[in-house]
């Protein structure tokens, strides 16, 4: 969930409302949101910044914006466009620029939030003392995580004691570059039926999935959320789509480290994604099938020396997920996604189903026909039974 907490200042001296707005954002990065800052200034307080480089407040992103009038409304207009479809704009403040603000977001379908008693602001005047301030800021932030999440609906949907994500395709292509923009590390991975039914006796895999924003992938997951939630996820997000389409889409280039499948296979993987992804760099790939910790570490050193953005990891569940978790850190990776089969399908060792059996969500009957003895346990007998625990996990 990203959070935008806009500050319009209309005096000189702000420093202390900028600090206790960026408490109550710097408290909820705590507690897992994508806070931010959006600071609206008079135009002699906005400092150019040739760089580029995204301005923090003790971790917390910040943009800056003059205040407002015609010749800025144009910018905060592009500004408010271009936050998420899942954002909460919280406006801090009761003067004409947050007036000004409240209906330039309405006109884009942002939902808004603009309340002075949930605001740190209510707490400049009662208290000077830093105590009290910080926690009455962690009361209000955890309060106002429950408005937010009333506002949008709930960002994530429980199935078998496993969080995964509502997002959409964009939206979740958008969540990865707002880490990438502020250099946050974040895991990515995607569930389906077979995965969900690992988790329910691997628990060391449900509990590596905790430290990931996890995708759906398939129909078993859309039929456990009609069961559960009364409605579907809006797109299904298995890797092998969604990876390429984030690397079309994503605003940032990227140097991509690839680690899975066979020697063979992770080669010609890495020169046709190199050919068919050219904005991208290609800068190192291996097997996914380790001699023992030390070659992990050795790995781990090689990545990190590649200076690799993106480590795609293609495994296969659970393996992918635990390496990830225990050793993507060492990578020094800011995006590390579990693949699963990707590689293999990019070198073509494995066959994709037609288009038409991908829009509906059967890809899994295709693969059956291709490897009927390796996969009629995971999907005929699999498939039955995640449907049985759906169902128990719904009644609960």
């Amino acid at each position: 969930m990203r959070i935008v907490h806009a500050v319009p200042i209309s005096s000189g001296s702000h420093q202390e409302l900028v600090e206790a707005i960026g408490q109550l954002a710097r408290h909820q990065r705590s507690m897992g949101l994508h806070a931010e800052l959006l600071l609206i200034e008079r135009q002699e307080h906005v400092t150019a910044n040739p760089s580029g480089r995204i301005e923090t407040w003790n971790g917390v992103p910040v943009q800056r914006l003059p205040a407002i009038g015609l010749a800025s409304l144009t910018r905060l207009s592009r500004t408010i466009a271009g936050m998420s479809a899942a954002s909460i704009v919280q406006i801090h403040g009761n003067n004409s620029a947050a007036t000004v603000l409240a209906l330039v977001c309405r006109l884009f379908r942002k939902p808004v939030l603009h309340s002075n008693s949930l605001s740190p602001l209510s707490l400049i005047q009662e208290t000077s003392q830093g105590t009290k301030a910080t926690a009455d800021i962690g009361v209000m932030s955890r309060t106002l995580v429950g408005i937010y999440q009333r506002m949008l609906g709930s960002p994530s949907r429980q199935l078998l004691n496993v969080s995964i994500s509502t997002l959409s395709r964009g939206q979740a292509v958008s969540v990865i570059d707002r880490h990438l923009d502020v250099g946050e590390r974040l895991n990515v991975g995607f569930v389906n039926a077979h995965s969900l039914n690992i988790s329910t006796h691997n628990t060391p895999y449900r509990e590596a999935l905790e430290q990931f924003l996890v995708l759906n992938d398939g129909l078993g997951l859309n039929l456990a959320s009609r069961i559960k939630y009364g409605k579907a996820f809006r797109d299904n997000l298995n890797g092998t789509d969604f990876v390429p389409y984030l690397l079309s889409t994503t605003r940032h280039r990227l140097r991509i480290y690839l680690v899975g499948t066979s020697d063979h296979a992770v080669q010609v993987a890495a020169r046709k994604m190199s050919l068919r992804f050219p904005r991208h760099i290609i800068v190192g790939y291996r097997n996914g099938f380790f001699t023992g910790l030390d070659d992990i570490e050795a790995t781990c050193r090689t990545i990190s020396a590649s200076k690799a953005d993106c480590v795609l990891v293609g495994m296969g569940n659970p393996l992918q997920e635990l390496w990830i978790a225990e050793h993507g850190a060492k990578t020094g990776a800011r995006l590390l996604i579990g693949v699963g089969a990707l590689l293999d399908f990019q070198a073509g060792v494995v066959s994709r189903a037609p288009d038409w059996i991908r829009r509906i969500h059967c890809e899994w009957i295709y693969r059956l026909l291709q490897e009927p003895r390796r996969l009629a346990r995971r999907y005929l007998i699999g498939n039955a039974v995640f449907l049985g625990r759906a169902v128990r996990d719904a009644r609960r």
